[in-house]
């Protein structure tokens, strides 16, 4: 998107995105994150009418993996745009594994999207 749409936008969907950021560990500050996705380097933002989403591709020696990193907004219309950011990352980059990270009780609408649990995910910080 142009420039002045993505600041636009990514202005306008920054709040939802900054709660989303702050309920998880991170290592990258949601500036950084902008920065990536604004200059096309491997992260990519995804503004909806009431939602947001900002996603990776990552790459390993048996395929590529689409990480779904931020969403936050209205639950029917996030599942609505991963179904395209999933057409999407299956054309451009040949994605064939779609991750998400999440509260708990996402599982059930996600279920109901294709996506089944795959594990736990435990987390440790070192200050």
């Amino acid at each position: 998107m142009p420039r002045d749409t993505f600041d636009a936008e990514w202005a306008r969907c920054e709040p939802l995105l900054r709660r989303a950021w702050g309920r998880a560990p991170q290592v990258w500050s949601l500036a950084a994150i902008r920065g990536r996705a604004g200059r096309g380097d491997g992260v990519y933002f995804w503004p909806g009418k009431r939602s947001a989403i900002v996603g990776e591709v990552a790459r390993g020696d048996l395929g590529a993996a689409f990480n779904f990193w931020l969403g936050a907004g209205e639950r029917a219309e996030l599942f609505d745009m991963t179904q395209r950011i999933e057409a999407w990352a299956v054309a451009t980059h040949g994605v064939t594994v779609f991750l998400v990270q999440g509260r708990r009780g996402w599982g059930r609408y996600a279920g109901k999207h294709g996506y089944r649990r795959g594990g736990d995910f435990f987390v440790k910080e070192r200050r």
